[in-house]
Parts: C-alpha cells; structure tokens; sequence
C-alpha cells in the first residue's frame, strides 16, 4: 500500500491532523477513485483502502519508511514488512459498478489491487479493457512541493517550487496542444 506523498502531489505534505500558522486544521485533499467499468471485488483489479489508516497511531512510522527509500511510495511491503501486515490486515474492497466512487483523504494508505485468478481468467475472456480513473483534489491554499514530480508547472518553471498552487495553474503550459 502507499500513502500519496510527494511522489503522487505536486504539494507539500500536510499530515492528518496537523494544523497551519493559525491553528486550522491542515488541508490534505482528496483523491476519487471512479469505477468505469464494472469490478467485483473477488476478481481484483480495483482499489483496495485500509480504513482508518491515515489515523493510526502507528501512520508516522510507516510514512517515515516510505520517505526513507527516498519516495519510492509502492514498495512498502519490502521497506517495512510489519507495516504492510497491519494494513493488509485492516484491507477492504469493494464491488462496483461504473461511475461508483471511492473518496478518501490522501493519506488514507491504498493500492490498486491485485487480480485474483478469477479475475484475470474473466478479463482475458472478454477482451474489454478494465477502466477506471483517479481525480486529485488539492486545497487552493496548497504549496507547491520543490521535489522533484510531474507537476507541469514545476517542470515548465521550476521557481515556483514553494508558491501557491493557485498561482502555478496560470504558469501551466496547456493541458493539450493547442
């Protein structure tokens, strides 16, 4: 599983539960997770969340052996074997149908989850693709993050690692060309 740190946000990392300069909670944002297609949980292939997770006593810990690998976020189960036991302990998943969606925080610890045999066997059968899509909602008063990422504005200028995310979108080469 993996929290979505600086390697998924192109923003500095509030934890849950931390508060800015004038005491309000932390603006973490949101990921949404949408189904386009239909998924059965006993087949794999969708997301796979530990409730709860991004306010355990022990999420510190478990960030902290992912930050240590220098952001290599997907490889919790061979950075920190005990902290990928609790989790897969605390797993669920869920059927559903397209345009189901999944919201959490982004520090709740997911993953995409694995096909199971069954799965995999119906999947090939009906040669459709399995869709789905992710949407990241970041709070306007997020700061960019000077690590390095995908942000098309940080790549584009990177001294504005640091400012507003409000500020970057207007820097942002186009989504498309034009």
């Amino acid at each position: 599983g993996h929290v979505d740190d600086k390697s998924f946000w192109p923003c500095v990392d509030n934890d849950a539960g931390d508060e800015d300069d004038a005491g309000r909670p932390s603006a973490t944002g949101v990921n949404v997770w949408i189904a386009l297609s239909p998924l059965r949980a006993n087949h794999g292939g969708g997301l796979a969340v530990a409730p709860g997770s991004h306010a355990t006593s022990w999420r510190a810990a478990a960030r902290g052996a992912i930050h240590a690998s220098g952001f290599d976020t997907c490889r919790l189960a061979e950075l920190s074997p005990e902290h990928d036991e609790k989790l897969s302990a605390m797993k669920a998943t869920y059927d559903m149908a397209p345009g189901d969606a999944i919201v959490h925080t982004r520090y709740l610890f997911h993953k995409g989850d694995d096909f199971t045999a069954e799965g995999i066997a119906e999947y090939e059968a009906s040669k459709k693709p399995l869709l789905r899509y992710t949407v990241r909602y970041m709070p306007s008063a997020s700061r960019l993050s000077p690590l390095a990422n995908f942000e098309p504005s940080l790549q584009e200028k990177p001294e504005l690692a640091g400012g507003a995310r409000a500020g970057a979108a207007e820097a942002s080469p186009p989504p498309f060309p034009g």
